[in-house]
């Protein structure tokens, strides 16, 4: 019988959940329109994700980029 077994099971480090702000979290933080935060979200200035319900999240790494005076194109 030659099965091995490794003394110490190496498991991936766990990834931390992305963060989120919903629409009306980035209106206020920018005091723009919520029309505006649409078409950034639409031309992909900010990834969105979707609720089960189907509600739009904004990624938190997207809005804190542009509040930090940088750009984002949506890729990361």
């Amino acid at each position: 019988m030659n099965t091995q077994h490794p003394q110490h099971a190496t498991h991936p480090a766990p990834q931390p959940s992305p963060r989120f702000y919903t629409p009306a979290e980035v209106r206020d933080i920018f005091r723009i329109s919520q029309s505006t935060v649409r078409r950034w979200t639409d031309t992909g200035h900010i990834r969105t994700a979707r609720t089960v319900g189907g509600h739009r999240r904004l990624y938190a790494d997207d809005v804190d980029a542009l509040l930090s005076g940088g750009d984002t194109d949506g890729t990361r």
